[in-house]
Order: C-alpha cells, then structure tokens, then sequence
C-alpha cells in the first residue's frame, strides 16, 4: 500500500503489506481521499485553593489543588500584586492523582490574585482555576527594653538602656520614653538602631526611687511598629522580698510533686528576673538539692516544705521588709477544699496563712502581693482579701488543671508574662484569656484577681488597682520568648491536593480556629500537623500538639490528654509531627504549645479536626435509578461545597472538587457537556449573602437561602417584631457553600405562630443581613 501526503506529513500502514490468498494477474488502483482534521481534545479542570485570605508577610501562603485529568504533569502559579503590578510565576509538579502544594511568600504587601494554569497535552485541552484573592498585610514585630543594672543603683548612676527589634528592622529611629520618680515624663527621639536592629542609650538616674522606661518604633512599609514592655529601674531602693513554697513530697506517693516542683522553680528564674536575687528569696521545697539558677551551686532551695519552715519563713521576712519594701508569697501545690497539702500530714488553710499575713503587715508596714496555683484557690480570696493586699488565685472554688507536668497550667502563662515585663493586671487578663479558651477542663478554671478588699474578684477596681502593679523590677529583659505564628493540619492521606485548614490568631484572641473536616476512614490513617515557630532566641525546649478527645472533660487536675511531640528536622522554623488519635466520631481541639529553655512559653494556638460517619460507597448514582447521568449530576451540584455524607465520594469531609473527579469517572454520558455544566454551575459564592425568602408572603412554609464563602459559625434566626427569638433555623459550623433551610411558621415549642411580620437575621463573625417576611393565613 502506498499513499501521497502533503509534505512534512508521513503516513505508516499496519501492516506495512498484505498478500491475497488467492490471486490474479489483473491490478486495480482505487484511490481514496482522507482529510485530516485537528483532533478533538477532551476538556479539562484545575482547582486552587488557598489556606488563608490574609497572610502577614513573614509567613507564607499555601496553596493546593488538583488536576482533572489525574496525572503527573506540571502547573504554573501566577501572583499578581494589585497595587504594585508585579507579577511572580511558579512552576509546581502535580503527583499521579494530580494534586499538587506549593508555598509562596510575598516579598511586600499588598492585595494579591493567585490563579494556576495547565498548559494541556495530546489529549486534553489547557485547563485555567478559578482566581483567589488573598492580603498580604504588615509583618508583626516585637522590640525589647532593659539596662545594665545587676542589683539596684546608686544615684546619679548612668544606665545604659538597650535592646533589640525582631525581626530586623535594619537601620531605623528609635524613641525612649523616661518616666521619673517624681512623676514627670521625657521623651528621647531619633535613636538609631543598628543594621541588625539593636539599640542602646545612655541615661543618668538622678533621683532616687523607681524610674519606668519603654521603648518604640513607628514601622515602615515592611513591617508594623511595636513598643517594649515597661523596664522598672530601682534607684537607692529597695524592690521587695519573697516566699516561695513548693508544696508537696519529693516522693512517687505525690503525684502532684513534679509539677509543683517545676512550677515553682520556673517562678524563682522569673523573680530572679524581676532583681529579686537569691539573698531576696526564702525557698521551701522538700527537694533541697537543686540547682535551679543553673549557676553550678545547689544552694537555691533554703529548707523544706513544712509548717515549721514557713513560720521560719515569717520570722525571716520580718526582718526585711516594710512599708518601701513590699513582700511577695508565691505558693503551689495539691489544693483541697481544706487548703493546702505543705507536707505529709500539714494543711496550710487560708485561716492560718491569713492570720500570718496579718500579723507580717502589722508589724512592718509592708504591703503583701499573694500568688496561689492549686485546685480551690479561690478559698484565699474568700478569707485572705484585705484592702492594700493583693491576691491572685489560679481558679475559683473548684479545680485548677495542669497538662504535662505543668508547660499547659496558670503559673506557666502567668509567669511567663511577667517575666516579659508585664503589670498584675495585664499578665492575670491574658492568661485568663487563654484559660478560658483552651478546651477540656481547662475552660472550667475560673482565676481570681481581688485587690480591693471586698471578697469579690475580678471587678474593675481590681484591674485598676493592679494596672501599674509590677513585681520587683527586670534584670533583663532582652530575651523573647517564642512566638507560634501559624498552626496547620492536614490528612496524612489525600496526596499533595489534600485540604489544609491553618490558623495564625493565638488561643486568646480565637478560642476555636479553623476546622478541618474528615471521614472516619480517612482520619484513621492519621493528621499531620506543623507548626510555624519564631524562636528569637533559638532555644526552643517543647513543642508539642495536645489532642482533646470527644467528651473529655477532666474531673482530675492533673490531665492526660493525648500529646505529640513535633520536630523541626531541616532547621527551617516549621515544626512538624503525625497523630493518629482521630479514631472515633468527634470533635477533636488540636493545642500547638511550645516553651523554651528560659522557661517562657508560647501562646497556644488552636485548631480542631472533626471526625464524621464514612459516607456511602462511591456510586454517583444518587437517584438510585442505576445510572450515573446528568439527573445525578444536578443533585450533586445542588450539594457541592457542603459536607453530606452521601456526596462526599473521596471521604474527605466536604463535597469538592475531588468528588467531582471521582463523578466524572463514573459519568455515562458525553464529558464535554458535562465539564461545560461543571464550570457553570460548581462555582462557589464568593461572599456572604442572604437571598430573598420565598414564597412572600408565605402561609405555610417558607424557604430561605443563604451563602458562605468559607466555613462560617452561622446563626438564622427568626425574630418577631419586637425583635424577640421566634425560632433558630440555623446554629452553629456550615460548610462553605450554598445552603437552604425551610421554616414550617412555628416557634421553638412548636407552636404555630400568629400571622404577621417576621425578621430572618443571618449572623457570621464577618456578616450580618436581616431579610423581612410576612406569615398570612
């Protein structure tokens, strides 16, 4: 067979040649024609999902998506700055199922696009995702303050003020703020910081008493500005004296010890701090032989927890302080609704520690600051609260809860914000906030701050009361303490287009955080979670995630929830480990909290993982009629973007686009019609919306729709015209995507209600839109 073809075009035969079994001498040529047209390329789909809308600019944005058809091929991801128009290209590999990850960290802010793009292949059209937008906002910064003073000064010393700006701010102007014992204030402009972002100021102290310094600088374009905690500097004073108790046996019998034995050491370092040295600090702790200041010399730990040391304890400080030299107590251990386990056999009750205080400020004028950390703290406040005492207790009436022999606790939190500089009142407000947001029985802890004198804690008097309220004065504070910038989870199964839910708000300021959704099979296999740190001082300790089963309320103090140690194996500040306690149906809070070798910790961050009932096998017949038709597709686009069980084909926890990849596999009929139907009718909202209900006016029933652009705490509410709660439609997590409900015209009891006119309120953290609705009859 021979063929004449235009040129650059070769033609083959298979086979190359044919005998007849059977022939004659005669030969026929019969030519035929054959056109050949361009070939006919099947569509394709390529998604792209960010982990953030808003990400500060020392952090990157993750992206992931996946490729239809699944294959190992390349994507190009484009970054266009809106305001600046630069445009940055990255080249990613997708895997064998087609999902790919990739990170991208804007070099300045800005509102940014990102898109990807596939340029296609022999059999499938170029594919183009969807546009997201995302902020790149102002890193954040912190700047430090301290002085070279060792103890307390001579006047007429000359301090060197001094610290530094993470991360480098580079070469910028610095202000000092200097408020003097007398009360008047100066203000010192225009120091610069070094090319690494450090400062230093020289300053004579010529008044005796206690001079209050800070520091700050504006920002640039980079990176948001910052002011230092305020550095107290004693000059020809004295700055206090302490008690500190370990409560407790050093024995295996004491489950508590260890816990109250690191808890108090970690306060000693701080009140070391603060220049309230050794000779400053009486400490009882049944563990005499400890080194705690590390200096070599086990001679920190003056006697042993007992009734009789304490009274020792009162005699010492009697001796010591007075009505310029105020004393602190700081007292851990097993709390009961007696008081506290000192020793074996010895309760120290409120009554007596009372009548000891009591006895101390009649004696020498001092004025006493209380810490308590133990279960029923709040038994101090009750009996020990006097006007110019300040007390402060870890809980209320009930129990306090340490995680891990103490890193998770109230004085870890607490500490650790004094250490850094801050008054009673805003270290006891900030570790309140956490408490309270932290999950299990940590909720429950309610701590006391009372320093009125009127038994009732936690009132406005008592925070401005306390609001200038500082312990001793810091020897340093040019240590930061670790910051956890982002918290991240991800299904170890799923490929590189697997889902990524992160958080960058600490636990104070989001008690909840975003929630990654999984089928029970999926969670099975387990939940990778990494942790972005920045660690100033590279001396991080602990870093570890905390995972709160379902219905784990602790009724015991000391808690054992699960815990997995994450590491940073490469170095680059991302901390990372596996879990896989996801095995029951639940919601799990996930807790990345981290301490480093000073003893400082991290603020929390948090997240939760949400383990549902494995959906239905992946049929795509959702009608039931045994086909996988154009009828199935609807119903599945009318899911899309929520998380039934029955859609959710890859069991990821959510109806996406992975599903549909899984569909379209299945699909019987022509796949062009089907992808054109999917781009026009997959597209999820891409803000919060509450559409016009309908039928309206309405006598029976009523349907209300409404959208969300992500996964929203959402509330539908019904209210009357007094704007009284008729009924809740809607209450609590909803996936994103396009939602209806139906309200039947009853209230709560259900009850018909009279006809009228109704008010439909949709509330979100981010969105409020109120729709009007009349019931006729």
């Amino acid at each position: 067979l021979t063929a004449e073809a235009p040129e650059g075009v070769e033609v083959s035969f298979i086979p190359e040649k044919v005998t007849p079994t059977k022939g004659g001498e005669v030969t026929n040529i019969a030519p035929l024609v054959v056109e050949v047209t361009e070939k006919v390329l099947e569509q394709s789909v390529l998604t792209l999902e960010p982990d953030q809308e808003e990400v500060p600019l020392d952090i990157p944005l993750q992206v992931n998506g996946r490729l239809f058809p699944t294959l190992a091929s390349q994507v190009e991801l484009t970054f266009t700055a809106e305001k600046a128009d630069t445009v940055i290209s990255l080249t990613v590999e997708t895997d064998r199922e087609g999902g790919y990850r990739a990170q991208f960290l804007a070099p300045f802010t800005d509102r940014w696009t990102a898109s990807a793009s596939w340029a296609g292949n022999d059999d499938f059209q170029a594919a183009q995702s969807r546009s997201v937008e995302f902020a790149v906002t102002s890193g954040k910064t912190r700047i430090t303050c301290t002085s070279d003073l060792a103890d307390d000064a001579d006047l007429g010393w000359v301090s060197t003020v001094k610290g530094r700006i993470y991360p480098n701010s580079g070469t910028v102007g610095v202000t000092l703020n200097v408020r003097k014992p007398d009360g008047t204030e100066e203000t010192i402009e225009g120091i610069l910081s070094s090319s690494e972002g450090y400062y230093g100021h020289d300053l004579r102290m010529d008044q005796k008493g206690l001079w209050e310094l800070w520091t700050s600088w504006k920002g640039n374009d980079r990176l948001l500005g910052a002011t230092s905690p305020v550095v107290t500097v004693p000059v020809g004073t004295d700055v206090g004296r302490v008690v500190m108790v370990a409560c407790g046996q050093d024995s295996p019998k004491d489950l508590f010890w260890s816990t109250s034995n690191y808890l108090a050491n970690l306060a000693y370092t701080t009140f070391q701090k603060r220049r309230l040295l050794k000779e400053k600090v009486l400490y009882l702790n049944d563990r005499q032989a400890q080194d705690v200041d590390r200096d070599g010399f086990q001679e920190d730990v003056d006697g042993g927890a007992t009734m009789a040391g304490m009274s020792d304890a009162w005699t010492w400080v009697k001796e010591r302080v007075n009505a310029d030299n105020p004393l602190y107590v700081y007292l851990v251990g097993k709390g009961t609704p007696l008081g506290l386990e000192v020793s074996e056999g010895e309760v120290l009750t409120a009554a007596q520690l009372g009548e000891d205080l009591a006895e101390i400020e009649t004696a020498t004028g001092a004025s006493i600051t209380l810490i308590v950390d133990a279960a029923h703290a709040g038994n101090f406040i009750r009996d020990l609260s006097s006007q110019g005492r300040k007390v402060i207790a870890s809980t209320g009436m009930g129990l306090a809860f340490y995680q891990a022999e103490g890193y998770l606790s109230f004085s870890q939190y607490f500490l650790t914000d004094l250490y850094q500089g801050k008054s009673l009142q805003e270290a006891f407000l900030h570790t309140h906030n956490i408490l309270r947001n932290l999950p299990g029985g940590f909720r429950d802890q309610r701590p006391g701050l009372e320093a009125e004198g009127n038994v009732i804690a936690n009132q406005p008097g008592d925070y401005l009361q306390t609001l200038d309220a500082f312990i001793g004065a810091p020897f340093e504070l040019g240590d930061l303490s670790p910051q956890i910038k982002t918290s991240s989870l991800a299904s170890v199964a799923g490929g590189a287009g697997k889902r990524v839910v992160t958080q960058t708000l600490p636990i104070s300021e989001d008690g909840f955080g975003p929630r990654l959704k999984l089928a029970k099979p999926i969670a099975e296999q387990g939940v990778e979670i990494s942790a972005r740190i920045d660690d100033a001082e590279g001396n991080l300790k602990v870093v570890r995630a905390m995972i709160i089963p379902p219905e784990s309320d602790s009724l015991e103090s000391l808690t054992s929830y699960p815990e997995v140690e994450l590491a940073d194996a490469d170095g680059d500040g991302v901390w990372t480990g596996t879990s896989d306690a996801f095995l029951e149906e639940g919601v799990y809070p996930v807790i990345i909290y981290a301490i480093d070798g000073a003893g400082n910790a991290a603020e929390p961050l948090r997240t939760t993982v949400l383990v549902e009932p494995p959906p239905p096998l992946p049929t795509g017949d959702f009608n039931g009629d045994g086909l996988v038709d154009f009828a199935d597709f609807f119903m599945f686009a009318d899911q899309f973007g929520g998380s039934d069980p029955a859609y959710d084909l890859d069991q990821s926890g959510t109806v996406d686009f992975g599903d549909f990849f899984l569909f379209a596999d299945a699909f019987g009929g022509p796949l062009g019609k089907l992808l054109e139907l999917a781009e026009e009718m997959l597209v999820l909202p891409t803000e919060y919306a509450l559409a016009a209900p309908y039928p309206n006016p309405f006598n029976s029933e009523v349907v209300v729709k409404y959208s969300l652009p992500a996964e929203s705490a959402v509330e539908l509410v019904v209210h009357n015209e007094l704007g009284q709660v008729v009924r809740r439609l809607v209450e609590g997590y909803r996936g994103m995507g396009h939602h209806r409900v139906t309200w039947d015209g009853r209230d709560e009891d259900g009850r018909r209600v009279a006809t009228g006119v109704y008010v439909v309120r949709m509330q979100t953290d981010e969105f409020s839109q109120m729709r009007k609705i009349s019931l006729v009859k």
